[in-house]
Protein backbone atom coordinates (compact mmCIF):
# COMPACT_ATOMS: atom_id res chain seq x y z
CA UNK A 1 0.00 0.00 0.00
CA UNK A 2 2.94 2.37 0.91
CA UNK A 3 4.62 1.75 -2.20
CA UNK A 4 1.63 2.05 -3.90
CA UNK A 5 0.95 5.77 -2.90
CA UNK A 6 4.61 6.25 -3.32
CA UNK A 7 3.91 5.95 -7.04
CA UNK A 8 1.15 8.20 -7.73
CA UNK A 9 2.99 10.77 -6.12
CA UNK A 10 4.46 12.85 -8.93
CA UNK A 11 6.63 14.84 -6.75
CA UNK A 12 8.45 12.44 -5.30
CA UNK A 13 11.82 12.58 -5.71
CA UNK A 14 14.02 8.60 -5.21
CA UNK A 15 17.58 9.70 -3.73
CA UNK A 16 20.78 7.35 -3.34
CA UNK A 17 24.63 6.81 -2.78
CA UNK A 18 26.86 7.91 -5.38
CA UNK A 19 29.10 5.33 -4.25
CA UNK A 20 26.31 2.73 -4.70
CA UNK A 21 26.73 0.79 -8.00
CA UNK A 22 26.18 3.02 -11.24
CA UNK A 23 23.98 0.28 -12.34
CA UNK A 24 21.77 1.27 -9.74
CA UNK A 25 19.81 4.17 -11.35
CA UNK A 26 18.98 2.06 -14.64
CA UNK A 27 17.28 -0.39 -11.54
CA UNK A 28 15.39 1.76 -9.94
CA UNK A 29 14.19 3.40 -13.12
CA UNK A 30 12.45 0.16 -13.37
CA UNK A 31 10.99 0.19 -10.14
CA UNK A 32 9.88 3.64 -9.65
CA UNK A 33 8.07 4.72 -12.91
CA UNK A 34 6.12 7.08 -12.30
CA UNK A 35 8.07 9.56 -10.06
CA UNK A 36 9.65 12.90 -10.63
CA UNK A 37 13.22 12.18 -10.75
CA UNK A 38 15.84 9.61 -9.50
CA UNK A 39 19.14 11.16 -8.86
CA UNK A 40 21.76 10.62 -6.39
CA UNK A 41 22.42 12.87 -3.49
CA UNK A 42 25.04 15.04 -5.43
CA UNK A 43 22.26 15.64 -7.70
CA UNK A 44 19.64 16.15 -5.61
CA UNK A 45 21.56 18.73 -3.59
CA UNK A 46 22.77 20.77 -6.82
CA UNK A 47 19.09 21.26 -7.82
CA UNK A 48 17.81 23.48 -5.33
CA UNK A 49 21.14 25.59 -5.98
CA UNK A 50 21.31 24.72 -9.67
CA UNK A 51 21.10 28.56 -11.30
CA UNK A 52 23.13 29.94 -8.70
CA UNK A 53 26.26 27.30 -8.79
CA UNK A 54 25.70 27.84 -12.55
CA UNK A 55 26.45 31.43 -12.29
CA UNK A 56 28.77 30.66 -9.52
CA UNK A 57 30.70 28.38 -11.79
CA UNK A 58 30.66 30.52 -14.62
CA UNK A 59 32.11 33.63 -12.35
CA UNK A 60 35.16 30.94 -11.48
CA UNK A 61 36.38 30.07 -13.94
CA UNK A 62 36.82 33.55 -15.79
CA UNK A 63 39.39 33.98 -12.47
CA UNK A 64 41.56 31.89 -14.71
CA UNK A 65 45.62 33.76 -14.56
CA UNK A 66 46.18 34.82 -18.73
CA UNK A 67 49.89 34.35 -17.76
CA UNK A 68 49.91 31.25 -15.83
CA UNK A 69 53.07 29.24 -16.07
CA UNK A 70 53.51 25.73 -13.42
CA UNK A 71 55.65 26.56 -10.74
CA UNK A 72 57.61 23.83 -9.41
CA UNK A 73 55.79 22.31 -6.60
CA UNK A 74 57.14 20.38 -3.90
CA UNK A 75 55.24 17.05 -2.82
CA UNK A 76 54.77 15.31 0.53
CA UNK A 77 57.07 12.80 -0.93
CA UNK A 78 60.52 15.72 -0.67
CA UNK A 79 60.00 15.04 -5.17
CA UNK A 80 59.23 18.34 -7.44
CA UNK A 81 56.73 17.99 -9.93
CA UNK A 82 54.79 19.84 -12.24
CA UNK A 83 52.88 17.82 -14.58
CA UNK A 84 50.48 16.25 -13.70
CA UNK A 85 49.47 19.28 -11.56
CA UNK A 86 50.35 17.55 -8.01
CA UNK A 87 47.45 19.58 -6.27
CA UNK A 88 45.21 19.35 -9.05
CA UNK A 89 45.59 15.48 -8.47
CA UNK A 90 44.83 16.02 -5.10
CA UNK A 91 41.76 17.87 -5.78
CA UNK A 92 40.12 15.38 -7.62
CA UNK A 93 41.24 12.17 -5.93
CA UNK A 94 43.69 11.16 -8.40
CA UNK A 95 46.47 12.05 -6.55
CA UNK A 96 48.81 8.45 -6.57
CA UNK A 97 49.90 9.07 -2.99
CA UNK A 98 46.69 10.09 -1.00
CA UNK A 99 44.59 7.40 -0.58
CA UNK A 100 42.10 8.45 2.32
CA UNK A 101 38.93 10.10 0.76
CA UNK A 102 38.69 13.09 3.62
CA UNK A 103 42.15 14.99 3.38
CA UNK A 104 43.62 18.42 4.00
CA UNK A 105 47.12 19.87 1.85
CA UNK A 106 48.77 23.23 2.81
CA UNK A 107 50.60 25.17 0.20
CA UNK A 108 53.55 26.65 1.77
CA UNK A 109 55.39 29.44 -0.50
CA UNK A 110 56.39 33.23 0.35
CA UNK A 111 54.70 36.39 -1.19
CA UNK A 112 55.29 36.58 -4.91
CA UNK A 113 55.63 33.11 -5.48
CA UNK A 114 52.70 32.17 -7.36
CA UNK A 115 50.04 30.77 -4.09
CA UNK A 116 47.21 32.58 -5.02
CA UNK A 117 47.78 32.46 -8.95
CA UNK A 118 48.00 28.61 -8.24
CA UNK A 119 44.81 28.72 -6.26
CA UNK A 120 42.97 30.55 -8.92
CA UNK A 121 44.10 28.13 -11.75
CA UNK A 122 43.25 25.20 -9.81
CA UNK A 123 39.76 26.56 -9.26
CA UNK A 124 38.84 27.54 -12.95
CA UNK A 125 40.25 24.13 -13.63
CA UNK A 126 37.94 22.03 -11.25
CA UNK A 127 35.06 23.79 -12.94
CA UNK A 128 36.33 22.73 -16.59
CA UNK A 129 36.52 18.91 -15.03
CA UNK A 130 32.57 20.06 -13.57
CA UNK A 131 33.33 20.43 -10.29
CA UNK A 132 32.67 23.04 -8.14
CA UNK A 133 35.20 24.61 -5.73
CA UNK A 134 34.59 26.84 -3.44
CA UNK A 135 37.16 29.24 -3.58
CA UNK A 136 38.21 32.05 -0.57
CA UNK A 137 40.62 34.35 -0.47
CA UNK A 138 41.30 37.72 1.31
CA UNK A 139 39.60 39.46 -1.12
CA UNK A 140 35.95 38.48 -0.03
CA UNK A 141 36.53 39.57 3.77
CA UNK A 142 36.37 43.88 3.49
CA UNK A 143 32.54 43.35 3.07
CA UNK A 144 32.39 41.37 6.24
CA UNK A 145 31.84 41.76 9.56
CA UNK A 146 34.02 41.43 12.03
CA UNK A 147 31.90 38.81 13.98
CA UNK A 148 31.22 37.31 11.05
CA UNK A 149 34.54 37.12 9.75
CA UNK A 150 35.91 35.50 12.54
CA UNK A 151 33.64 32.20 11.97
CA UNK A 152 35.03 30.03 9.58
CA UNK A 153 32.44 28.28 8.34
CA UNK A 154 30.48 31.92 7.62
CA UNK A 155 33.86 33.28 5.99
CA UNK A 156 33.64 30.18 3.44
CA UNK A 157 30.10 30.28 2.69
CA UNK A 158 30.46 34.06 1.73
CA UNK A 159 32.14 32.95 -1.91
CA UNK A 160 28.86 32.71 -2.74
CA UNK A 161 27.46 36.42 -1.72
CA UNK A 162 30.98 37.59 -2.85
CA UNK A 163 30.58 36.25 -6.69
CA UNK A 164 27.09 37.75 -6.94
CA UNK A 165 25.17 34.15 -6.69
CA UNK A 166 23.85 34.32 -2.80
CA UNK A 167 22.14 31.39 -1.34
CA UNK A 168 20.59 32.73 1.35
CA UNK A 169 18.97 30.07 3.01
CA UNK A 170 21.82 28.83 4.36
CA UNK A 171 22.57 31.89 6.98
CA UNK A 172 22.66 30.44 9.97
CA UNK A 173 23.31 26.87 9.14
CA UNK A 174 26.45 27.63 7.14
CA UNK A 175 28.36 25.01 9.12
CA UNK A 176 25.79 22.18 8.34
CA UNK A 177 25.39 22.87 4.70
CA UNK A 178 29.82 22.59 4.31
CA UNK A 179 29.15 18.92 6.07
CA UNK A 180 26.20 18.08 4.38
CA UNK A 181 27.13 19.29 0.37
CA UNK A 182 31.06 18.13 0.63
CA UNK A 183 29.81 14.72 1.84
CA UNK A 184 27.77 14.29 -1.20
CA UNK A 185 30.82 15.18 -3.16
CA UNK A 186 29.02 18.67 -4.41
CA UNK A 187 32.22 20.89 -3.75
CA UNK A 188 35.79 21.03 -3.06
CA UNK A 189 36.90 23.82 -1.38
CA UNK A 190 40.21 26.04 -1.85
CA UNK A 191 41.28 28.80 0.98
CA UNK A 192 43.68 31.10 -0.47
CA UNK A 193 45.50 32.67 2.52
CA UNK A 194 44.80 30.75 5.65
CA UNK A 195 48.05 32.99 7.42
CA UNK A 196 45.86 36.49 5.91
CA UNK A 197 42.77 34.85 7.68
CA UNK A 198 44.33 34.58 11.02
CA UNK A 199 45.94 37.75 10.58
CA UNK A 200 42.59 39.59 9.79
CA UNK A 201 41.16 38.56 12.69
CA UNK A 202 43.70 39.52 15.69
CA UNK A 203 43.86 37.30 17.90
CA UNK A 204 40.26 36.20 17.70
CA UNK A 205 40.64 32.94 16.75
CA UNK A 206 43.63 30.78 17.07
CA UNK A 207 45.73 29.25 13.50
CA UNK A 208 45.88 25.86 15.56
CA UNK A 209 42.35 25.28 16.55
CA UNK A 210 41.08 26.50 12.68
CA UNK A 211 43.10 24.17 11.24
CA UNK A 212 41.69 21.56 13.61
CA UNK A 213 38.73 22.40 12.78
CA UNK A 214 38.90 21.91 9.12
CA UNK A 215 40.96 18.63 9.48
CA UNK A 216 37.75 17.40 11.50
CA UNK A 217 35.67 18.83 8.50
CA UNK A 218 37.65 17.04 6.42
CA UNK A 219 37.11 13.71 7.89
CA UNK A 220 33.70 14.31 8.59
CA UNK A 221 32.72 14.76 5.44
CA UNK A 222 35.62 12.68 3.13
CA UNK A 223 36.53 15.77 1.44
CA UNK A 224 39.24 17.19 -0.02
CA UNK A 225 40.03 20.65 1.61
CA UNK A 226 43.35 22.66 0.03
CA UNK A 227 44.57 25.84 2.26
CA UNK A 228 47.70 28.29 1.04
CA UNK A 229 50.17 30.12 3.58
CA UNK A 230 53.39 31.99 3.78
CA UNK A 231 56.44 29.85 4.61
CA UNK A 232 57.32 31.73 7.29
CA UNK A 233 53.41 31.90 8.80
CA UNK A 234 53.42 28.05 8.80
CA UNK A 235 56.66 27.26 10.83
CA UNK A 236 56.14 29.87 13.31
CA UNK A 237 52.19 29.09 14.05
CA UNK A 238 51.22 25.86 13.36
CA UNK A 239 53.15 24.05 16.45
CA UNK A 240 53.63 20.28 15.36
CA UNK A 241 51.90 18.84 18.28
CA UNK A 242 48.67 20.00 16.82
CA UNK A 243 48.30 16.78 15.11
CA UNK A 244 48.94 14.47 17.70
CA UNK A 245 45.17 13.93 18.82
CA UNK A 246 44.13 14.52 14.86
CA UNK A 247 42.95 11.19 12.91
CA UNK A 248 45.31 12.66 9.70
CA UNK A 249 47.85 15.37 9.03
CA UNK A 250 48.18 17.66 6.63
CA UNK A 251 50.14 17.38 3.08
CA UNK A 252 52.22 20.01 2.88
CA UNK A 253 53.38 20.95 -0.95
CA UNK A 254 55.62 23.78 -1.44
CA UNK A 255 56.04 26.21 -4.60
CA UNK A 256 60.14 26.37 -5.37
CA UNK A 257 61.61 29.67 -7.25
CA UNK A 258 61.16 29.49 -10.94
CA UNK A 259 64.99 28.58 -12.86
CA UNK A 260 66.10 31.05 -15.37
CA UNK A 261 64.19 28.22 -17.93
CA UNK A 262 60.90 28.98 -16.35
CA UNK A 263 61.32 32.63 -15.55
CA UNK A 264 61.53 32.85 -19.64
CA UNK A 265 58.99 30.85 -20.26
CA UNK A 266 57.03 33.24 -18.52
CA UNK A 267 58.04 36.54 -19.34
CA UNK A 268 58.02 34.99 -23.29
CA UNK A 269 53.88 34.22 -21.90
CA UNK A 270 53.61 37.62 -20.49
CA UNK A 271 55.46 40.25 -23.07
CA UNK A 272 55.14 38.28 -26.29
CA UNK A 273 57.37 39.39 -29.02
CA UNK A 274 58.77 41.89 -26.87
CA UNK A 275 62.42 40.83 -26.60
CA UNK A 276 63.50 44.42 -24.52
CA UNK A 277 60.98 43.39 -21.63
CA UNK A 278 62.12 39.90 -21.00
CA UNK A 279 65.77 40.69 -21.19
CA UNK A 280 65.19 43.46 -18.71
CA UNK A 281 63.75 40.58 -16.12
CA UNK A 282 65.55 37.47 -17.17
Amino acid sequence: MRRKLLLIQKNTQVVYAPSISPYIKSELNKIFKDVAGIRNTTEYLSSFVQDQLRAYTDKICSLTPPYFIYPPYEAPSGFRRKYPNPLLLFLTDNHPEIKEKGALSILIAEPGQGKTYTGRYLASELCKQNMIPIYVNSEQWFNLTPEDLSSLWKTISYSFKYFATPIDWIEGCEQEFLQVTLKAGLFRIIFDGFDEYILWNRGKVDANETLKSLIQLTVASDSRILITSRTSFWYSEIQENCFEVEPIRPYIYKIHPFDHNEAKNYFDKRFPADDNKIRLFV
